[in-house]
């Protein structure tokens, strides 16, 4: 009986994890195409950044250095799909 109710509990655990990452699949994909669309497609949003100033299209972008949390918040993130 006791082995039920864990198997039921982590079911229902796995269930709840997948509705939530679907609304927030769902929300990341409707948040992307509102800001294009209110940007006026991407034409119209490169064109604003570059009258705005161009080096805000440039890499490594406005100020011509990459701070040092950069390079840590990419080291971080790229281990976890080196490593695993």
């Amino acid at each position: 009986m006791e082995l039920w109710h864990i198997l039921v509990g982590m079911q229902g655990a796995m269930m709840t994890d997948v509705i939530q990452g679907s609304l927030m699949i769902a929300t990341a994909i409707v948040t992307f195409i509102v800001s294009i669309v209110m940007g006026g497609g991407f034409g119209n949003i490169n064109h604003t950044l570059q009258s705005m100033n161009e080096a805000y299209l440039a890499f490594p972008g406005a100020n011509g250095y990459m701070p040092w949390a950069y390079y840590v918040s990419n080291i971080v993130l790229w281990s976890f799909f080196l490593f695993r």
